[in-house]
C-alpha cells in the first residue's frame, strides 16, 4: 500500500462501513477510491444512493501500524501521534480497539503530551479541541442540533 498522509488514514478510519462521515462531501470520498482505499457501493433504504466504503485491508493497515507504535513500547512518531489524537477526539477508536486499549492510549497521549518532546502534539490536540468546540457551538447556534 502506498505511503498516506495523517488526513487519508484519518479518513479511511472515520469513514463507517456504511460509507458515512459526518461533514464529509463525495469530492473527499471520490479521493480514497481514486487511491485505491474505497470502493464505491450501495447505500439507503432502498440501495438508490452512492456511498464510499474503505477497503477493509487498507482500514487495517492503518489500525495495525497504529497499535505497533501507540500500544507496544518504544517512541511514537509525530505523525502516529497526531492520527490518533484525531482519532480519539473524533470518538473513532472504539471500532477498532478495546476499552482497555482506548484506556491506554489516552494514558499515553496524556504522558506524550506533558514531555517537552510532545509539544507539538499537545498543540495539535488542543487545536483539534478548539475545531471541534466550535463545530459544536455552530451547529447548537443555527438549530441543527
Amino acid at each position: 500500500m502506498a505511503d498516506l498522509s495523517v488526513v487519508q488514514e484519518y479518513m479511511l478510519c472515520a469513514v463507517n462501513d456504511k460509507g458515512v462521515i459526518s461533514a464529509m462531501d463525495t469530492d473527499k470520498q471520490v479521493c480514497l477510491v481514486s487511491l485505491g482505499l474505497a470502493e464505491a457501493g450501495k447505500a439507503g433504504l432502498l440501495g438508490s444512493k452512492t456511498a464510499y466504503v474503505p477497503r477493509r485491508e487498507a482500514v487495517g493497515s492503518v489500525v495495525e501500524m497504529l497499535r505497533a507504535e501507540v500500544l507496544e513500547d518504544g517512541t511514537m512518531t509525530e505523525d502516529a501521534a497526531a492520527l490518533t489524537v484525531l482519532l480519539e477526539r473524533g470518538k473513532c477508536l472504539k471500532p477498532y480497539f478495546s476499552a482497555f486499549e482506548q484506556k491506554e492510549i489516552r494514558e499515553k497521549l496524556r504522558r506524550i503530551t506533558a514531555s517537552p518532546e510532545g509539544r507539538l502534539v499537545k498543540e495539535m490536540a488542543e487545536y483539534v479541541e478548539v475545531i471541534l468546540a466550535a463545530a459544536v457551538s455552530g451547529a447548537v447556534a443555527s438549530g441543527a442540533v
